[in-house]
C-alpha cells in the first residue's frame, strides 16, 4: 500500500512542478488555480476512504470550500504578501467541523477521532493553495528556474508524505476498487499538504533574491 500510493504522489507532484516549465508566463498562475482546484476536489472526494473520517458527504463539501477559500484567498492577495488571507481558510473550516462533530450522533471517542482526521485533511487540502503562490513568484521573478529547485524539494516531500499516509491508509482489507482510491486519494493529499512549504521557501527565495 506504501509503495502504491508513493509513486503516485510523486508522478502528481511531477505533473504540478510541469506547469511552471510548459504554460506560458501571461497564463501560469490562471492554470495553476485550475490544476490544484482539480487536484483539490478529487482529493476532498476520497478523503473519507483514506482517513476514514465520518460523515462523508458533509466532510467533503468542508474540504471543497476549504480548498476553494484558501485558493481565492492566495489568488486575490498583494503579490507583497500572497498568504497573508490564506489561514483564514482552514480556521473557518476547523470551526465547521467542530460544529458538524458537536451535531452528530456519534459516541465522543467518535467525534474526536473524526475531528482530529478532518482538521488533518483540512490542512492538507488548505496547503494545496501554496502551489499557486509559487506559480506567482514564478511570473513575478520572470525566472523559473528556481521555482524548479523549490518545486523540486516539495516534490520530495510530496513522495515522503504519499509514503506516510499510504501506511496510514493501509489498514483493514478492502475491494481493490478501495484500495485503488485509497492509493490516488494519499497521493494527491500529499501534494495537496506539500503546497505550503513550497510557498514559503518560494517567499524566502523572494526576498533573499530581491
Amino acid at each position: 500500500m506504501r509503495t502504491s500510493v508513493y509513486l503516485p504522489a510523486l508522478l502528481a507532484a511531477l505533473v504540478v512542478l510541469a506547469v511552471p516549465v510548459l504554460v506560458p508566463a501571461a497564463a501560469l498562475t490562471a492554470a495553476a488555480v485550475i490544476a490544484v482546484a482539480l487536484i483539490a476536489a478529487i482529493a476532498a472526494a476520497l478523503v473519507p476512504r483514506v482517513l476514514g473520517v465520518g460523515a462523508p458527504l458533509v466532510t467533503t463539501a468542508v474540504l471543497a470550500l476549504a480548498a476553494g477559500g484558501a485558493l481565492v484567498a492566495v489568488t486575490l492577495a498583494p503579490d507583497t504578501a500572497p498568504l497573508q488571507w490564506w489561514p483564514l481558510a482552514p480556521a473557518a473550516s476547523v470551526l465547521v467541523l467542530f460544529v458538524l462533530q458537536l451535531l452528530r450522533g456519534a459516541e465522543a471517542t467518535q467525534k474526536v477521532d473524526s475531528l482530529a482526521r478532518g482538521i488533518a485533511a483540512v490542512l492538507c487540502l488548505t496547503s494545496a493553495a501554496g502551489w499557486v503562490v509559487v506559480a506567482r513568484g514564478a511570473v513575478l521573478a520572470d525566472s523559473r528556474a528556481w521555482i524548479i529547485v523549490t518545486g523540486l524539494v516539495a516534490w520530495v516531500l510530496a513522495g515522503l508524505l504519499g509514503w506516510g499516509l499510504g501506511r496510514a491508509a493501509g489498514g483493514a482489507p478492502v475491494a481493490s476498487q478501495g484500495r485503488a482510491a485509497r492509493a490516488v486519494g494519499a497521493a494527491l493529499l500529499a501534494v495537496a499538504a506539500a503546497g505550503a512549504p513550497a510557498a514559503v521557501a518560494t517567499q524566502v527565495l523572494t526576498q533573499l533574491l530581491g
